[in-house]
Formats: structure tokens, C-alpha cells, sequence
């Protein structure tokens, strides 16, 4: 059994035999043998086909169910239970022209898996985590009572250790949404909205000014992808900025296990944009592009995962940036050098040519 293989499973308890359904994306169904993830479900009891009358009638629409009683001399009217519930009544002796569809139903066992692999829907077309390192990772999941969340700290951890400040960004912007959809935890929302904000922030302050050699823009720094979410803490809580403040730089420094360049100052914009005060967006912007050599100077800083109690070091993104320069030059290094190899065996081949032709007259 597979990830796949439980994904088919979600997707098809319930439905009717002839018309499976594994996903709309063109990545999962062309990754996936649904005829033989079907197969391994019934074989393996999860799932089994039903053509038990109370089950399969559900499935017919009312104009259906209707046109049977009325072949059969029995009353038409009522509601979609209630036609089902005479049909049930009469089932021996009523005649019906048309087979009744199939239709596929967990088994106990099936019904276990679908809740201890309640995960599978919402990693099904996440754009951090696959569905196929989901699954594997919550292999490691023994008791937690949310296996999403699990599944996600997991990664936070390792792409901390690893130092992917580019793969953690997506992550934890992808938690921050779970969170606000699914968890009643203020304060939990509140901190991941906060580091998952500054996260980007960091992320793109190294893209635009060390790698691409532009300023930072106001875009980097916006409270846009969580601006109701702020919005609701400075203008419904109606907390104080100068809290605000605080509670933000104590979020990251936390998360991060280190005081953060810049904390203050994200924080003091985020401030600035919800309250559309301009001026003090300008001056916080023009601060960062002028002193944004001291991020890069940062050589290291400690990192942990909110969900333990590991701390470990990290170095700086400006590392894996200057990796993929070098990398790109030694890039164009290779394809300039192609191009004067294929030069040359070109004009080679042009003095060959010629030559051969004078010889022939």
C-alpha cells in the first residue's frame, strides 16, 4: 500500500463502480494506476463492492427512483427517503428494468485506514509538501492528535537543519494557512503568521538585493498574503503597535533562537501598512536598502524548530545564494565554450568543403 493507493481510497468510498475518481491534476493521474490501486484496496480488505439495494438505490436520482414505482403500480410521491424506503418495502416482489449501479464501501478495516490517513485530502495538491513525503513522514507519527501538523513541523525542522530558507518560506506559509483555517489557537497563528512573514521578508531581501542587485521593494515587505489577519490584531484587538511590536520580535527571535536582523523594523512596517501610514513605510524602506549589506554580513545564526527542543546552527542564506551564482556562471562558462567549439568545427568544415571543390576543377 502506497500513498496513492490510500488517496484512491478516500477518493472512491462511495462512489459508483465504473466511475472512479482519483484527482483533478495532471500529476497525481498521471502518476497513478487507479484500476490497480482498486484492486489492491479490495484485495488487501479495505474496500468491496456493494450491491446491497439500500445502498445502491441512494445513488439513483428521484425522476429514477420515481419511473420504478410508477412501472411497479406504487405511489410516486414524496421525498428522495421516503421513495427509497417503498421500494425497500416492496423489494421482493417489484420488477426493476434497469440494473442497479455498484457501488464501492469501506470495510472496517477500510474505515480505520481512511481515519489514521485523515492527512491524505489536504496533501493531495500541496504546493510545500507532496503527498508521497507526507505519507512518509507521517509513518513516523504514532500519537499526535493532528497528523497535518505533525507532518509539517516535521518538515520546519528539517528544512531549518538543512537551511532552505527558500523551501521553508513555502512551508510555513503553507502551515499559516492551515492554522487560520482549522486551529482556535490565537497565539499559535499569531506566531507562525509572524515567522512565516519575516521568513519571506529574509528570503526576498536575499533575492532582490544580494542576487539580482535591485533595492528591496515595498512589495517584499507588505502585509498582503495576511493582511486581514493583521488587520484584525491592530484594528479589531485593536492592539497596540508598540505590543505588536514586541510580540512580532518575540516570535521570530524564539523560532529562530537568536535576535534576527531587522525584526523591529519588519514589524514597525507591518504596523505602518495596516495603518497606511506612508511616510513611515518610506523611511523604513530607504533604512533597509541602505544598511540591507549588514543581513548578508550575518555569517550564522542558531535555528529551532517550535515543535522540540533541539537547537542547531545554520549558516547564512547568503551561502546557498553565492552557490547558485557560481553555479550559473559556470554555466554560461560551459555554453559559451560549446558555442566557440561549434564555431570552429563549423568554419573547419566550411575550409574543407572549399578546399575539395577547388581540387575537383
Amino acid at each position: 500500500m502506497n500513498a496513492y493507493d490510500y488517496l484512491a481510497l478516500h477518493r472512491n468510498v462511495n462512489r459508483i463502480v465504473g466511475n472512479e475518481f482519483i484527482d483533478n491534476t495532471v500529476e497525481i493521474n498521471s502518476s497513478i494506476n487507479l484500476k490497480k490501486s482498486i484492486e489492491n484496496l479490495i484485495d488487501n480488505g479495505y474496500l468491496y463492492i456493494s450491491e446491497e439495494p439500500n445502498i445502491t438505490l441512494q445513488k439513483l436520482k428521484v425522476p429514477e427512483l420515481k419511473e420504478i414505482l410508477r412501472n411497479n403500480n406504487l405511489k410516486v410521491g414524496g421525498n428522495k427517503p421516503q421513495l427509497i424506503e417503498r421500494i425497500l418495502e416492496n423489494y421482493s416482489s417489484i420488477k426493476i428494468d434497469n440494473e442497479l449501479p455498484k457501488v464501492y464501501k469501506a470495510t472496517e478495516k477500510g474505515m480505520d485506514l481512511i481515519q489514521n490517513t485523515n492527512y491524505i485530502d489536504h496533501f493531495a495538491n500541496n504546493y510545500a509538501i507532496s503527498l508521497i513525503r507526507a505519507t512518509a513522514i507521517a509513518q513516523n507519527d504514532i500519537n499526535s492528535d493532528d497528523k497535518i501538523e505533525f507532518i509539517y513541523l516535521h518538515e520546519v525542522k528539517r528544512l531549518l537543519n538543512d537551511n532552505d530558507i527558500s523551501e521553508l518560506n513555502l512551508v510555513l506559509h503553507s502551515l499559516v494557512i492551515y492554522y487560520q483555517k482549522n486551529s482556535n489557537d490565537k497565539d499559535k497563528i499569531r506566531q507562525f503568521t509572524n515567522i512565516s512573514h519575516y521568513t519571506s521578508v529574509l528570503r526576498n531581501i536575499d533575492d532582490e538585493s544580494r542576487y539580482y542587485g535591485i533595492p528591496v521593494s515595498e512589495y517584499v515587505l507588505s502585509a498582503s498574503q495576511n493582511e486581514k489577519f493583521y488587520e484584525s490584531l491592530l484594528l479589531v484587538d485593536k492592539i497596540p503597535p508598540n505590543v505588536f511590536v514586541e510580540l512580532f520580535m518575540k516570535d521570530v527571535e524564539n523560532f529562530y533562537n537568536k535576535t534576527m536582523p531587522y525584526t523591529k523594523e519588519v514589524a514597525q512596517y507591518l504596523v505602518a501598512d495596516v495603518l497606511k501610514d506612508n511616510n513611515t513605510k518610506s523611511s523604513i524602506l530607504n533604512l533597509l536598502n541602505k544598511n540591507t549589506h549588514d543581513i548578508h554580513e550575518h555569517k550564522t545564526y542558531e535555528v529551532k524548530a517550535q515543535s522540540t527542543n533541539n537547537t542547531v546552527k545554520q549558516s547564512t542564506p547568503k551561502q546557498k545564494i553565492n552557490s547558485n551564482i557560481k553555479k550559473h556562471e559556470k554555466h554560461s562558462n560551459d555554453e559559451q565554450q560549446n558555442a566557440l567549439y561549434g564555431c570552429g568545427c563549423l568554419i573547419a568544415i566550411i575550409i574543407f568543403v572549399t578546399g575539395c571543390t577547388a581540387l575537383a576543377f
